[in-house]
């Protein structure tokens, strides 16, 4: 019910009341998010102080109470990348295999339980996470001037 000091108490309908359960659920999943969102900037920023930021990237994973909101990875070594080659030279067709060990080697956050929760929440995270890291080891093309 609704009331103030001036009209009488409104009941609410039922759909009013789901939508006002849902929007309380949001705001609590929010003030979560950037509390860990928080965590997470911080220790991005501890890891980019150290390895430099041109080398490092992440993805934003979608939230969950509990988990982080970020994972980051860091650009192969030498060796790394050419293990990654040779897996793909090896067998053309898997080129998620390769990129997934790629992604796992390059992994620096999260770290212990907070790495294992994430990657069994986002199964296909490694994989993508492999690209960004093959990715960093390369040039940017410049699209300067290109309209």
């Amino acid at each position: 019910m609704i009331e103030s000091n001036d009209t009488p108490a409104v009941e609410l309908t039922p759909l009013q009341k789901a939508e006002a359960k849902r929007a309380a659920r949001k705001v609590e999943l929010k003030a979560l998010y950037d509390a860990q969102r928080a965590i997470d900037i911080e220790a991005l920023f501890e890891i980019e102080t150290e390895l430099g930021e041109a080398n490092v990237s992440y993805v934003d994973v979608p939230h969950t109470p509990g988990m982080v909101t970020l994972s980051a990875v860091r650009c192969p070594a030498k060796l790394e990348f050419k293990r990654y080659q040779d897996r793909i030279k090896n067998n053309p067709k898997d080129t998620s295999g390769p990129a997934e060990e790629l992604g796992s080697t390059c992994l620096v956050y999260p770290k212990g339980d907070a790495r294992d929760a994430l990657l069994a929440a986002r199964p296909g995270l490694l994989v993508e996470q492999g690209v960004l890291a093959m990715t960093l080891s390369t040039g940017r093309i410049a699209d300067e001037g290109k309209a």
